[in-house]
């Protein structure tokens, strides 16, 4: 045997025997949802020194056909050979998993348990805004860092361009489809019972994919459906034209969606909590998601533990405040501009926005922030390696001014109209 080829089986031969003894750690990364769950040990001092551990990007070390996902080093993306040496595989790792090659690929993100038993990741990308020839850029670049959850809807107007995205990163290798959590939801033109699969079916068209991961009822207020284009009808007095729907029979076309295999979970957004109770008592399948506005100055505290008592998992849209959204009070704080809040993010060597986004996953809630900036969308999937004190948290708890952002003033007049009830 040539003396490069010893070697090589030699590392080959060392790696495999390091694998086998970090399987029992390994095995506490199934099931932890935060570090702490996995109970990991203290990384020593000298481990600190040789690399530091950047969860934003994943490398893949094939080893007998198996992989092992760990953090990407920063300034050490190359391994040599494709063999690592040794020495990488000791210290700590969060939410590294040992998968073989034919599994799901890692989340390196926590995750949430739906009611189907489909994990969905606590944090995602969101597309609310997101400009035309913008949104399919931002889409690639998030799949390509690591983002595995991605939140768009019909309204939006950028399905396509998103399920473009999702195509070619699904071609190129990059993602399995099984890999990736899609969201999108049922725009109000189509409450109507016999436009419901229409509208799901479209969804499935502009996205090119065969399945919705879940499926939202975007809005509790109905509008009358014009054409395909029309997504605010207004009448000659420039009027909203509602047509108003018995959630229950728009939650039955649902329930068929999952039946015929379209949409795995369904849920729902920006309802209240006696809107979300009249589906509960109608429902054969039930809500498996709730979105709604939240983030650290209106943590939503009765509306998520009305959820969390009816199993129902909670998503935090605006979570840094939406301060690019139509209608902004100028008299409204802004949330990014909180002193407190960029005083903790000091103490950690991170931005506001990370501090946010990681509060919303320590407190339950799944976080979608919206960014079709590179260097943003890096920002907010860094956040994995934050962790706070006790004090920090408790004054993070103190910023809650029960302070909505979005008022939903387009549908004030709708019977339906969800805000009017305290939560």
């Amino acid at each position: 045997m040539l003396h490069h080829e010893a070697v090589r089986e030699q590392r080959l031969t060392d790696t495999t025997q390091h694998v086998k003894k970090q399987k029992t750690v390994v095995s506490r990364f199934e099931s932890a949802q935060t570090p702490d769950d996995a109970k990991l040990p203290a990384q020593p001092d000298h481990e600190k020194n040789i690399f530091e551990v950047d969860k934003i990007h994943a490398a893949r070390l094939a080893i007998n056909k198996r992989v092992w996902y760990i953090g990407k080093w920063r300034g050490y993306d190359k391994i040599q050979d494709g063999l690592p040496t040794p020495f990488l595989f000791s210290g700590h790792f969060p939410f590294a998993r040992y998968y073989s090659t034919s599994s799901k690929m890692v989340k390196f993100e926590p995750s949430v348990t739906l009611p189907n038993g489909e994990k969905m990741p606590l944090l995602g990308l969101g597309t609310w805004q997101s400009k035309p020839n913008e949104v399919k850029d931002a889409v690639e670049y998030a799949l390509d860092l690591g983002y595995r959850h991605i939140d768009t809807a019909f309204v939006y107007g950028n399905e396509e361009e998103i399920g473009e995205a999702l195509k070619k990163k699904i071609d190129e290798g990059v993602v399995k489809r099984e890999d990736v959590f899609v969201t999108t939801k049922l725009w109000s033109t189509y409450h109507q019972p016999a436009k419901v699969l229409e509208a799901v079916n479209l969804s499935l068209k502009k996205l090119q994919l065969k399945y919705i991961d879940l499926y939202l009822i975007h809005n509790p207020a109905g509008f009358k459906f014009v054409d395909e284009k029309t997504l605010f009808p207004k009448d000659k007095d420039d009027k909203t034209m509602y047509d108003q729907v018995d959630h229950a029979l728009i939650w039955k076309e649902l329930e068929k969606a999952v039946d015929q295999g379209l949409v795995k979970a369904i849920g729902l957004s920006n309802f209240n909590h006696k809107q979300i109770q009249h589906v509960l008592d109608n429902s054969r399948i039930k809500p498996a998601n709730l979105q709604v506005e939240c983030h650290a100055y209106f943590m939503q505290k009765p509306l998520y533990e009305f959820c969390k008592k009816n199993n129902i998992t909670f998503t935090a849209y605006g979570p840094l405040g939406s301060p690019t959204r139509w209608g902004i009070n100028p008299k409204d704080p802004i949330l990014l501009e909180e002193p407190q809040l960029k005083e903790i993010a000091k103490r950690h060597n991170k931005t506001p926005a990370q501090v946010l986004n990681r509060f919303l996953i320590e407190r339950g809630r799944a976080t979608i922030p919206k960014s079709v900036h590179r260097e943003r969308i890096k920002e907010n999937f860094d956040i994995l390696d934050l962790k706070f004190t006790p004090e920090d948290l408790q004054q993070l708890d103190s910023l809650d001014k029960n302070l909505r952002y979005f008022l939903f003033d387009f549908i004030q007049d709708s019977v339906a109209y969800p805000f009017a009830d305290p939560y």
